[in-house]
């Protein structure tokens, strides 16, 4: 039996090769600044490090391909989301190399009642030249006129029925998580709506994320932070 019991889910992603020291960091921050919010930490290749840490690899792959974590980092949440014991009314997508200085209701208020949120939602007819529509060719023909992406895929929102509308599309076995993400939602006739106000914090690009004042989410951040304890009030912690 599965119970609605919160409006929001995040769901914390990594690996075995995850920097012990970051991750502890980034996963000890996303629950500071979120009391009430159930942190629901995936794996689906090395050993548990954190506490009540889900296995995927224990459910089925449903045809995905999965050998390849960093190519395949999309499916964990889907087949945690197939094999769940709780909903939530929208799940973040957290992965392990995220650097919280504020609450994910706060960050995501301005899309909070989104079908899909992510930092740039990708169209091929207007950017063809993006490096993963190379692999459009590998999309089964009949998904390649939805060809999409989600860039990147780490902290998009989901609402539930965007996830199990998108579970409920045929499987697309083997692409980069953030073309089949964005193909799949797009192929279940959602809208994604970009996270306009994230330039600067979220991005591919290691290299272009400087923590600074800004109270969001930065990703990627792979090593450890130090921050004045003064820069940011507890209050917006809530």
């Amino acid at each position: 039996m599965i119970i609605v019991t919160m409006d929001l889910c995040a769901l914390f992603l990594y690996h075995g090769g995850a920097p012990r020291e970051a991750l502890l960091q980034n996963w000890q921050r996303l629950i500071t600044f979120n009391h009430g919010v159930p942190v629901v930490p995936l794996l689906q290749d090395g050993d548990p490090v954190l506490p009540w840490t889900v296995d995927v690899r224990a459910f089925p792959s449903y045809g995905w391909v999965t050998e390849n974590g960093h190519r395949s980092c999309d499916t964990m949440a889907y087949r945690w989301f197939l094999n769940r014991r709780f909903d939530a009314e929208r799940y973040v997508v957290y992965e392990w190399d995220t650097f919280a200085t504020t609450s994910l209701r706060k960050f995501y208020a301005p899309v909070w009642d989104a079908d899909v949120a992510c930092r740039v939602p990708i169209d091929f007819a207007i950017r063809p030249d993006w490096y993963w529509f190379r692999e459009v060719p590998l999309l089964p023909e009949d998904a390649q006129p939805y060809a999409a992406g989600l860039a990147p895929f780490a902290c998009s929102m989901f609402s539930h029925q965007a996830l199990h509308r998108m579970v409920e599309t045929p499987i697309i076995p083997d692409v980069f998580s953030e073309l089949r993400s964005g193909t799949m939602a797009r192929r279940a006739g959602l809208t994604v709506t970009p996270i306009l106000y994230a330039e600067g914090q979220v991005s591919w690009n290691e290299d272009l994320i400087k923590v600074s004042r800004v109270a969001s989410l930065y990703h990627p951040v792979k090593k450890l932070v130090s921050l004045p304890s003064r820069m940011f009030r507890r209050a917006s912690w809530t």
